[in-house]
């Protein structure tokens, strides 16, 4: 997510972007590796210090959206 925001896409866009991402990744042969919180949005630089994932983004109508469809795959 952060990554599409920094090349200039729309909101709309980068969920989209980030829900066909999370879908190839689900349904790709193998184990599906994710990002802790990619699944609702989590939009914090990838680091290997402490990084707390941020809750409270699920309340957030598109963040909820995202994990309602990354449920359902």
């Amino acid at each position: 997510m952060r990554e599409l925001r920094e090349a200039g896409y729309s909101w709309d866009e980068t969920y989209r972007r980030a829900l066909l991402a999370i879908t190839l990744t689900l349904m790709a042969p193998g184990t599906a590796m994710m990002y802790a919180g990619q699944e609702f949005g989590e939009n914090t630089k990838k680091t290997l210090e402490p990084n707390p994932l941020h809750w409270e983004k699920l309340a957030q109508e598109k963040n909820h959206w995202l994990y309602l469809n990354t449920k359902k795959l």
